[in-house]
């Protein structure tokens, strides 16, 4: 009934001779039209704009009748509508589907509910003959009040058809009303803390919550003993009826998701801790009661602060492992959906990460817990892919426009505002008294003080231009003007306050102290962040911020007793007289820096010109220093500027180190008598060093030798440098895997670190529980290649499997297979993605392999392959590409298609090897790609066809002896390299140089690569491929051996599983 009218404005936006609107640019009249793509509101508005059932059973307005709810029992149950089952989207082959022990208590073989288009919810609704008519009854006088007759909701979702569907384009909108990511947080964050530290009136955790997992037969440890229930039942059972019976208190075992109170303690002095920048959020403090350890009162902006910054930091070092690990997910995923930009690739990784959150919190909290708002977020990433990222489509940015307190704390939301509004009341300057002071003319108390000079004239303040002024702000106290405080005007060319537009009539200032006598007044504007309650006097307000009448401002000047003695300096706009040679130079204090702002800095102005040098005033007489307005007023040299000194680019002087002072003001004469007795001192690496005067010459600092070491220590030094590049063990240690024991000799494990000790760590224990499972699967990890990059995405590509014995090769520097150079390769070109790497591309090397083009028709699909990565990146000057000739031999080819050249990185020195297909494949490619992408810069014709120069005999860095059959290691340098050097390497002549210089170096520098190469794929193995928030990440659990043996064969590796003797086998390869 309310939306009628809406709707029929929107009817007249969107019908086709549109709406007359006057284009001030142009000086005309066009059609308007416009439509209403989408609406935000918190989660009960939405069952309201909707008229869908946004409570109980099918309380998801996404899931609808496929809602997945369950009901706890009513006493001594919660008695609450959980919402729990998000399993549902998870894989089919993931192995928590039938891990109901971990969970609820049953398994889930169902997949995640199918979402119903417009047109389906539309012929829907058309068809609902029972479908209650839009408003209110209305009844005569003196009837009586009928109830109005409540039909039963459509499918349990619809209660009535909403206004809306009546808008032509309403049904072919993916979302016409979005989830609130506001409130959703809100809620989470409240829900979450409430359960953390326990509070009585908000924790989801307690008796009744510990009686549904004894219902349910889940999680006995947490269960309450069944002999304090049996005493509970007969209490109960003795008392009277209808006589409210205390709950007895109950013994709660501890939980994982649960601080102790020493956690609580730890948790609370962290947040005591937190220092925010000024106008970031809400003091965290002001919501916090340490003694009851409680929260409360904390805002939606408060909120979004805690769960995305602060709670991830302040539960480091408490809690388990695992449940810290998982809350911390929780936070980044309120954090990377609430950017202002987020990249389309990781969509789909963001819905798989908030599935498993969803997942592990299920396993660590109560079922109370998983109330509607924490399900919706399981649909949040829906609504980003549809209308991007959240705060295009976030009620923070509508809460904004409420009330018109522009001083009012972020966390309100007056933060965000995407256009003007109407100027605040209480900004607007004069004489009169604000609405923030406690009454029009207070009465206070006040010591005689000088004689009040009045504030500037406007002119004078308009005039300003300086990034800080000092000045002297004035309040009306009994009837008069007074000096009540010293501060300095910030910025005054900048006009936006906190995002806003400025009045003409106020300042941006910031208060240095309050005078004596007035430090209980209240000033006319409170700074923003302020406490509405409790506002901020005069005494409080040093170092803040905030907006001051511009006819309540003094400028001090440079004579007077009631001139500033602030740190803030300003140019002079004064002349100044001629400085006496004989009068004492005082420094002046140091300069305060301006707050900083948001904002665009404001232009400098040019320096006025000063015909002479300032004069220092007299020195005060003895009585003058215990007044406490008496201000120096003695310019610097900083704050003159003279005819034949350039004027400075910057105007900051905010000080970054302690040692970073001003500098005395030199003599020009010393200065160039000084230059020339500096000479340079080939003992300190052209350190300055001065011979002053006549006297004798420094001499140099004698180099403080270090003890000797005894033949023990230079002994263990020179065994640590050999093994820290992991390449001078024994050939006779263990050259073969064994399956279960360490990859490395027991020394060289301990010095291992970082995520080379956790791979290696991590190997082995699986191996172990291989050895010890009766059906094991295969020894490896599954990398899982991304989507939208470029990459060979189809089966059986779509996978990469990299073996324990491929690790096993890694760590001890042998022959790489093509499955890690294929994981290095995508681990690099999605770095080249990322950083937006203009100049070169790498493309994924799973058909570059002579085993798989040596056949025409699979000579074809590569050549599609290099064809369409070459129209992808058509930008791209060079495009690397590792050729295997072997599945354990690798060469990088550099193609410039826009020159029509190839050059081929081999560093092989005795093995020639093939390269007739690949040529013929590059070829092909390159015709194909100048048929669609037009002419090239450099094009040669052979038969018919383009062909590439191919340039095999490169001098790029070639193997030693001691490296013979590292191709792979060399192939990874050399693309490292071109990603250090991109912008100078694309041309030959630069290539050559580049790779003739590292020829150069002595082997034991280039063997220094190999350690950083080690540590770089044992990183992407822990952070990409095994991290579930990594780039590559699979799932849990790995695919079906069949599918491993099929995948493998596909991939043509035909490599065996089987181990040392002594060590169990694995199945044998698949026979066909």
């Amino acid at each position: 009934m309310y939306l009628e009218l809406l709707k029929e404005e929107l009817e007249t936006l969107w019908a086709e001779e549109g709406v007359d609107t006057w284009d001030a640019v142009a000086e005309e009249y066009f059609p308007l039209r416009a439509a209403l793509i989408t609406t935000v509101q918190d989660y009960l508005g939405y069952g309201y704009i909707s008229c869908q059932v946004c409570h109980g059973h099918k309380a998801c307005v996404r899931c609808m009748e496929e809602t997945m709810f369950l009901q706890l029992g009513k006493d001594p149950g919660s008695s609450k509508t959980v919402y729990m089952g998000h399993r549902r989207w998870l894989q089919k082959t993931d192995p928590w589907r039938k891990r109901g022990d971990l969970f609820d208590g049953t398994n889930e073989p169902r997949g995640p509910p199918r979402k119903k288009s417009g047109e389906e919810i539309d012929t829907l609704l058309k068809g609902w003959k029972e479908c209650p008519p839009p408003g209110k009854i209305r009844q005569k006088p003196g009837e009586k009040k009928k109830k109005k007759a409540t039909a039963t909701p459509l499918i349990g979702v619809w209660k009535r058809r909403s206004v809306f569907w009546d808008l032509p384009y309403w049904k072919i909108l993916d979302t016409p009303h979005c989830l609130d990511v506001m409130h959703i947080t809100k809620n989470v964050c409240e829900s979450l803390l409430g359960t953390l530290l326990n509070m009585p009136d908000r924790t989801k955790d307690g008796p009744k919550a510990r009686h549904d997992l004894k219902v349910l037969g889940i999680r006995e440890e947490l269960q309450i003993p069944a002999a304090q229930e049996g005493q509970s039942e007969e209490e109960a059972d003795g008392g009277q009826k209808r006589k409210r019976i205390k709950q007895p208190d109950y013994y709660c075992p501890p939980s994982c998701f649960t601080f102790s109170p020493a956690e609580v303690d730890q948790f609370f002095n962290c947040l005591l801790g937190v220092r925010v920048p000024f106008g970031y959020s809400g003091l965290i403090s002001r919501y916090m009661d340490p003694k009851k350890r409680n929260f409360s009162g904390m805002k939606s902006h408060d909120c979004h602060v805690m769960m995305t910054q602060i709670l991830p930091v302040a539960i480091r070092g408490i809690m388990d492992d695992h449940v810290r690990a998982t809350l911390t997910g929780l936070c980044n995923f309120f954090d990377v959906i609430t950017r202002k930009s987020i990249s389309v690739k990781k969509l789909a990784r963001l819905q798989e990460e908030i599935v498993v959150i969803l997942c592990e919190l299920e396993m660590y909290f109560p079922p109370a817990f998983f109330d509607v708002m924490v399900h919706l977020l399981v649909h949040i990433m829906d609504d980003i892919v549809s209308l991007g990222p959240a705060f295009l489509h976030n009620m923070m940015q509508v809460v904004s426009f409420d009330g018109s307190n522009s001083m009012a704390p972020p966390s309100a939301g007056n933060d965000n505002v995407i256009m003007e509004t109407p100027p605040a009341a209480g900004n607007v300057a004069g004489a009169r008294d604000s609405p923030s002071m406690p009454g029009s003319s207070p009465s206070v108390t006040c010591t005689p003080a000088a004689a009040c000079a009045g504030p500037s004239t406007l002119a004078e303040l308009n005039a300003l231009t300086a990034l800080s002024t000092p000045c002297t702000f004035l309040m009306r106290v009994n009837g008069e003007l007074k000096d009540v405080a010293r501060g300095s005007i910030l910025r005054p060319l900048d006009k936006k306050w906190h995002t806003r537009d400025m009045e003409d009539d106020v300042y941006r200032v910031e208060v240095d102290r309050a005078l004596p006598g007035y430090e209980d007044l209240f000033p006319p504007n409170q700074p923003h962040g302020a406490d509405d309650e409790d506002p901020l006097n005069l005494a409080s307000l040093k170092g803040w911020v905030l907006l001051w009448p511009k006819t309540l401002i003094r400028i001090n000047t440079y004579s007077g007793s009631t001139a500033s003695k602030d740190k803030h300096l300003a140019a002079p706009q004064v002349s100044v007289p001629p400085r006496q040679p004989a009068a004492p130079v005082v420094s002046a204090p140091p300069q305060r820096p301006a707050a900083q702002e948001v904002s665009a800095p404001p232009q400098r102005p040019a320096a006025p010109v000063v015909s002479a040098p300032p004069q220092q005033p007299a020195a005060p007489e003895a009585e003058e220093y215990e007044r406490d307005d008496f201000q120096w007023d003695i310019p610097t040299s900083s704050q003159v500027v003279h005819e034949d000194q350039p004027a400075s680019k910057y105007g900051c002087s905010k000080k970054l180190f302690d040692s970073q002072e001003t500098a005395e003001e030199e003599n020009p004469e010393e200065v160039a008598a000084a230059a020339v007795k500096k000479m340079l001192s080939p003992n300190t690496l052209r350190a300055t060093v001065t011979a002053v005067g006549d006297g004798p010459v420094l001499q140099p600092k004698k180099r403080k030798r270090p003890a000797k070491k005894d033949a023990k220590d230079k002994a263990a030094a020179k065994d640590k440098d050999k093994v820290a590049l992991l390449d001078k063990l024994p050939n006779n240690w263990r050259p073969l895997h064994h399956l279960g024991e360490p990859m490395l000799p027991e020394h060289v494990l301990k010095l291992l670190t970082g995520d080379m000790a956790s791979l290696h760590n991590q190997v082995q224990y699986l191996e172990r529980q291989l050895l010890k499972s009766k059906n094991p699967s295969y020894p490896l990890f599954v990398a899982k290649v991304p989507t939208g990059m470029n990459f060979v995405e189809k089966y059986p590509a779509d996978l990469c499997f990299i073996r324990f014995n491929d690790i096993f090769s890694i760590y001890r520097m042998q022959m790489l297979h093509f499955s890690v150079v294929r994981l290095v390769a995508l681990s690099l070109s999605s770095q080249i993605v990322k950083e937006g790497t203009p100049t070169i591309a790498i493309m994924d090397p799973f058909y570059m392999r002579e085993s798989i083009i040596c056949n025409a028709g699979d000579r074809a699909i590569a050549t599609r392959q290099v064809e369409d990565f070459m129209l992808a990146n058509i930008k791209k000057g060079a495009i690397l590409i590792p050729y295997f000739p072997e599945d354990m031999y690798c060469t990088l080819i550099v193609v410039h298609p826009q020159h029509s050249h190839a050059v081929y990185l081999d560093s092989g020195r005795d093995k020639k090897k093939d390269y007739t297909n690949i040529k013929a494949l590059l070829n092909d490619a390159l015709t194909g790609f100048a048929n669609k992408a037009g002419p090239l810069k450099v094009e040669r014709k052979s038969r018919g066809g383009l062909v590439l120069t191919h340039t095999t005999n490169f001098p790029c860095l070639r193997q030693s002896n001691e490296d013979n059959g590292m191709d792979a290691w060399y192939a990874i340098l050399q693309m490292q390299e071109y990603i250090k050097y991109a912008d100078d390497m694309l041309l030959p002549e630069s290539l050559r140089e580049r790779f003739l210089n590292m020829a150069d170096a002595p082997d034991r520098e280039i063997r220094k690569n190999w350690g950083r190469i080690q540590q770089f794929i044992c990183t992407v193995i822990v952070h990409d491929v095994n991290n579930r928030s990594g780039e590559f990440f699979y799932g849990y659990g790995l695919p079906p051996n069949d599918e491993i043996e099929l995948r493998l064969e596909m991939s043509r590796d035909e490599r065996p599983f089987n181990t040392l003797e002594g060590c169990r086998p694995f199945p044998p390869r698949r026979t066909t």
